[in-house]
């Protein structure tokens, strides 16, 4: 481990990635097991009972891919219940990207992004939206375990992801998961203050939070349309109750000399 990393408390970001490479043999297949169960589930202890058997099997016949192995672990109960079920949205998405990417997300339109995932589609879906991504294949593609990387800027990614990723790393010796603190998100307010980021805009978060989840100009067109339909509809029925009224009182002034009339038909 380097002097910085160390002098820091952060794990050493300047390991070498692992990978299974064809024809690997069980001792190297163990070897990136391991490493998938360090990062994927941020060095949190795994008691043998909760190891997913059938998926490392898989991974060491061939039949399955690293990406594909860390999927399986990444949709299980084991990490669900760790780190979405227990935590924060928002720190799940933040835990997700550092698991599943390696890196910390750079803006809140990437956090809203994946937090219309979870409620459109669900858990599994977004756990998929980050492995199928163009950057998940281009980083780790099939084989390799996914690694910080955010200490080097990336291809696309601006350079606040240096600064996002060394603020998710605590000591290599500790874990994400956090029960005690609740697990609250870590990034969230700096996301924010930045979105949109523009010189001279308000940062207050009520107000940020006002902008981000303002109806869109369709919305706006349509609330209007409708409103312009409920007063047309609130007219045209006071016009029937008027109408219905005179209608009425004009029965009330005719009934007396319908009634003469009858009167004098009978006689």
């Amino acid at each position: 481990m380097s002097q910085q990393s160390q002098s820091q408390g952060l794990p050493d970001l300047n390991v070498e990635p692992v990978e299974l490479c064809p024809g690997f043999s069980v001792a190297e297949a163990d070897i990136v097991i391991r490493a998938v169960y360090r990062q994927v589930l941020g060095n949190a202890h795994v008691m043998e009972s909760e190891r997913l058997e059938v998926p490392e099997s898989q991974l060491k016949r061939g039949e399955l891919s690293v990406r594909e192995f860390i999927r399986c672990i990444a949709k299980s109960e084991l990490y669900r219940t760790r780190f979405f079920d227990s935590c924060y949205r928002y720190r799940s998405i933040e835990l997700n990207f550092k698991h599943l990417l390696g890196r910390a997300p750079t803006s809140f339109e990437e956090m809203k992004f994946h937090s219309t995932i979870l409620d459109e589609v669900g858990f599994e879906a977004d756990i998929d939206s980050y492995l199928d991504s163009d950057e998940y294949q281009q980083a780790f593609g099939e084989t390799l375990v996914p690694y910080y990387r955010g200490i080097n800027t990336q291809v696309g990614q601006p350079a606040v992801g240096f600064t996002n990723t060394l603020e998710l790393l605590r000591s290599a010796s500790s874990s994400d998961q956090n029960p005690m603190a609740g697990n609250p998100p870590q990034l969230l307010n700096a996301l924010m203050m930045t979105y949109p980021h523009s010189i001279g805009q308000s940062r207050d978060a009520k107000d940020i939070l006002r902008k981000v989840f303002r109806p869109k100009q369709d919305d706006r067109a349509a609330i209007a349309a409708s409103a312009a339909a409920e007063r047309v509809l609130k007219q045209t029925i006071q016009k029937q109750a008027q109408h219905i009224a005179d209608l009425e009182q004009l029965l009330a002034d005719i009934r007396p000399a319908a009634m003469l009339g009858a009167m004098q038909i009978k006689r």
